[in-house]
């Protein structure tokens, strides 16, 4: 692989690293979240609540649909 292609490589996954922990760690503190999933089957949808249990603070609440 040549110098350059691989600098692309190296790029991509900087940035995909950056991306998991912005969303997988609190932004006050930067602990790992606790990531919540329930299953509502009548509804047809996962709901995700993220929380800091250093901070004690919610950090994010989203409902995905089931497919």
């Amino acid at each position: 692989m040549d110098e350059i292609k691989q600098q692309e490589v190296e790029n991509h996954q900087k940035k995909y690293q950056t991306f998991l922990q912005s969303i997988n760690c609190c932004p006050l503190c930067t602990s790992p979240l606790t990531l919540i999933h329930e299953v509502d089957e009548e509804s047809s949808i996962i709901k995700e609540t993220a929380h800091c249990d250093q901070c004690d603070v919610e950090t994010r609440r989203k409902e995905h649909p089931i497919q």
